[in-house]
């Protein structure tokens, strides 16, 4: 299942882009109840509090990309102390906000950067919510979920599809909920992130980090759920890719084996939470459309990516079954 804390060293480019494609400025991180979560900067003889509790055995670490640690989580009943070494210290319970304590040096803006890429899902996921590491686009008021491990280039393509018209819905963290009639996600703020070869590709200048785009608003149509349609698992770069990328639709019981590595979870002990937890992902499974997509190496390959990606946005329903057996591709 998903780890935080990955890109904690990574230094991709932070885009500050227009509302009516890519989000609009924000500051406040709320889900659809209207439930504020405020991250609260803790004075330094407070913090130094908070530090002391992240000492010992940790119940939980996450590992970078090449497998060294780099996030630790402390528990102590049913709170949380999650330690990003040279960032901050992030403490949460069951209620109530998140309490912070950064490290000398570390700037507000990096610090809040962190919290919402990485603390943020595992909070929301902690508090009763489910949340997928994936960005995600509107089509036509609905939204299309990408999957992906990092670096895959989920932003990218959710970049590539905001410039052919569609609203980008979330970058990295897609929260979700079943309900009787639907699978339907909840507005979260964002910040759209670009490596430096994607930001050339598409002809962007660095800009200062710091602006955060997101978090939803009347204007920008974000303040709302909107029904999940498809989720489309993103794989690049392994084997022999096809010339032409093409969404293969999963069965119910491949799409929740490729789902759950995404899948971001806290408390692995949790037994009653787990089990709210993977039945929430068999419902999705088993009602949304996952499509599988494989597609070659290098930016030259975006434009096809781009283009199944529409055809399984255009196609909004589960698809038709060829007279062998097996699913049709889009």
């Amino acid at each position: 299942m998903r780890s935080s804390g990955a890109e904690v060293g990574n230094s991709p480019y932070l885009l500050s882009t227009p509302a009516s494609r890519f989000g609009s400025p924000g500051d406040r991180i709320a889900d659809l109840l209207a439930q504020a979560v405020r991250l609260i900067f803790l004075p330094k003889h407070r913090g130094a509090a908070i530090s002391h509790e992240v000492s010992g055995t940790p119940a939980r670490v996450w590992r970078d990309p090449e497998g060294r640690p780099a996030v630790y989580g402390y528990r102590e009943g049913e709170t949380w102390a999650i330690d990003v070494p040279g960032v901050a210290v992030f403490r949460f319970g069951r209620q109530g906000d998140v309490a912070v304590a950064a490290y000398p040096g570390a700037a507000r803006s990096q610090v809040r950067d962190v919290y919402r890429r990485g603390i943020l899902p595992l909070f929301l996921q902690y508090r009763g919510r489910e949340v997928l590491h994936a960005s995600a686009v509107l089509a036509g008021g609905n939204v299309v979920g990408l999957c992906g491990v990092s670096g895959t280039g989920k932003s990218t393509i959710a970049y590539g599809l905001g410039l052919r018209g569609h609203q980008v819905w979330a970058d990295d963290a897609l929260v979700f909920r079943v309900s009787p009639a639907m699978v339907e996600t909840l507005p979260l703020g964002f910040g759209l992130r670009l490596r430096p070869a994607a930001a050339r590709h598409f002809g962007l200048l660095r800009r200062s980090a710091g602006e955060i785009v997101g978090a939803g608003g009347g204007e920008d149509g974000r303040n709302a759920a909107r029904p999940l349609v498809a989720v489309c698992v993103l794989q690049r770069g392994r084997g022999p890719a096809p010339s032409a990328a093409e969404a293969v639709p999963l069965g119910a019981v491949q799409a929740l084996i490729a789902l759950l590595p995404h899948a971001y979870c806290l408390d692995l002990d949790d037994l009653e939470r787990k089990s709210r937890m993977m039945q929430q992902y068999l419902d999705l499974a088993g009602r949304v459309p996952v499509f599988h997509i494989r597609f070659a190496d290098g930016l030259e390959s975006l434009g096809g990516v781009l283009d199944a990606i529409q055809r399984v946005a255009r196609a909004g329903r589960v698809p038709e079954v060829r007279r062998d057996g097996h699913p049709t591709a889009i």
